[in-house]
C-alpha cells in the first residue's frame, strides 16, 4: 500500500497464516510496515521489515549499505537507496553523487533532492519524466528541466511535439533511460537501420509519397504500418520522423544524378521535402525547426555519402550515373550537428 507520493507504508503478502493457538480468520502476513520522515528516513520505533522485501520511500528499492541509524542504533534499517541513476540517503535528504542534469538547475545544490521539497515533488528514479504506454507499461524516461516526476503515455508525449532524437530541433528533452525490453515491446514495431535504408533506396515517383501512398512508410506495410512509435536499432523515434528518410533518399538521388553537386542536391531536397511536408497536395511551406525537417536533412546527407555521381554515357554528355559506396545506414542514427543545422538553414 503507498500513499500519495508513492511510499510504500505496508506490505502485505498473498500468504495465508492461519492464527496460533485457534481456529477463525486468515491472519495477515505483513512483510513491511513504515512511517518517514520528511525525506525518507524511517521513524524509530515506528516501522518494521522483513529480510524478503527491499522496497520503501518513493518506492525506491533498499540496500542498506549505509548501515547504521543514529537515532536508533540499528542497522540496516532503510538509510539507503539506489536508483536507476544515483544512490540516494534519505538521513540528510541528498544524492550521493552529482546531478549529471546539474546544469540545468542553477539554484539547487547538485546532491539536493526533489527540489528541497519531498512533500510536494517525488523522484523515485532520480529523473523526471517516466514515458508509458496507454496500458502503463514503461517504455522510457525523458528529462523536461523540472524537479517534479510525471508519468505520461506516449500518446500524450507525441501530441505536445515533443522529440527526444535531435537536440538542436525544438521541443528537445534527453532520453535518460529505456525499457530493458523495449526493442521487443509488442506496443512498438522494431526495426534496423538496414531495413529503413532499404525501403529509402527504391525508386519511386515522387506523388508515392503524399499520405497514405506506397511510398508513405509510417503507413505502409514494410514501414511503421500506422504505429506511431517505433524502435530503430533499439531506439525509439517517432514514426513520422524516421518517414521523412524515404522521401528525402529518394529525391536527393534524382537531382544529384542530373547536377553531380551534393551539396546542391542536398538544398533542393530540403526546399521540396519543406513544401510538401504536410504529404498532400496544396499544403503549407513548412520552415519550422522541427524534428521532420532535420530528419529529411538526415536522409539527404545520408544519400550524399551513399552514392557518388559519375560522368555517364548519354547522348549529350551531360548525363551521370550514381555508384553506390559502403556508406553504413546506421549512420541514419546519427543526429544533425549544430553546424549542419546553420548551414542549411534549419536554425
Amino acid at each position: 500500500m503507498k500513499d500519495h507520493l508513492g511510499n510504500v507504508r505496508v506490505v502485505i503478502s498473498d500468504l495465508k497464516a492461519v492464527p496460533s493457538g485457534r481456529a477463525g480468520p486468515w491472519k495477515a502476513d505483513i512483510l513491511s510496515w513504515n512511517n518517514y520522515y520528511p525525506f525518507g528516513m524511517v521513524q524509530p520505533d515506528r516501522h518494521g521489515n522483513t529480510e524478503g522485501y527491499r522496497y520503501g520511500f518513493n518506492g525506491m528499492e533498499m540496500d542498506n549499505e549505509v548501515r547504521e541509524n543514529p537515532t536508533t542504533g540499528t542497522v540496516g534499517t532503510g538509510n539507503s537507496y539506489t536508483t536507476h541513476f544515483r544512490q540516494y540517503d534519505p538521513r540528510s535528504g541528498r544524492w550521493l553523487s552529482l546531478d549529471p542534469e546539474m546544469k540545468r538547475y542553477p539554484a539547487f545544490s547538485p546532491y539536493s533532492a526533489y527540489g528541497n521539497n519531498p512533500i510536494w515533488y517525488t523522484d523515485p528514479l532520480g529523473d523526471t519524466i517516466r514515458v508509458t504506454t496507454s496500458k502503463g507499461k514503461y517504455l522510457f524516461t525523458l528529462d523536461d528541466g523540472k524537479t517534479e516526476l510525471q508519468t505520461i503515455t506516449a500518446k500524450e508525449v507525441y501530441d505536445q511535439g515533443t522529440q527526444w532524437f535531435e537536440p538542436e530541433a525544438d521541443n528537445y528533452m534527453p532520453l535518460l533511460d529505456k525499457a530493458d525490453d523495449l526493442s521487443s515491446n509488442p506496443s512498438l514495431k522494431h526495426f534496423t537501420w538496414g531495413q529503413v535504408a532499404k525501403f529509402a533506396e527504391k525508386d519511386r515517383f515522387m506523388i508515392a509519397y503524399y499520405q497514405k501512398m506506397y511510398g508513405d512508410w509510417k503507413y505502409v506495410s514494410e514501414g511503421a504500418d500506422e504505429f506511431f512509435l517505433v524502435t530503430v536499432g533499439g531506439e525509439p523515434y517517432w514514426a513520422d520522423a524516421i518517414g521523412q528518410i524515404p522521401f528525402a533518399v529518394d529525391y536527393f538521388t534524382d537531382v544529384y544524378e542530373d547536377n553531380a553537386n551534393k551539396d546542391k542536391s542536398i538544398r533542393l531536397t530540403l526546399q521540396k521535402g519543406k513544401e510538401y511536408g504536410e504529404g498532400k497536395l496544396g499544403g503549407k511551406m513548412d520552415n519550422s525547426n522541427t524534428y521532420d525537417n532535420y530528419f529529411l536533412l538526415r536522409g539527404a546527407k545520408w544519400a550524399a555519402k551513399r552514392y557518388n555521381a559519375v560522368k555517364g554515357s548519354g547522348w549529350f554528355g551531360d548525363d551521370y550515373d550514381l555508384k553506390k559506396t559502403e556508406h553504413s545506414p546506421s549512420n541514419l542514427g546519427k543526429p544533425i550537428s549544430e553546424q549542419d543545422a546553420k548551414k542549411y538553414d534549419l536554425k
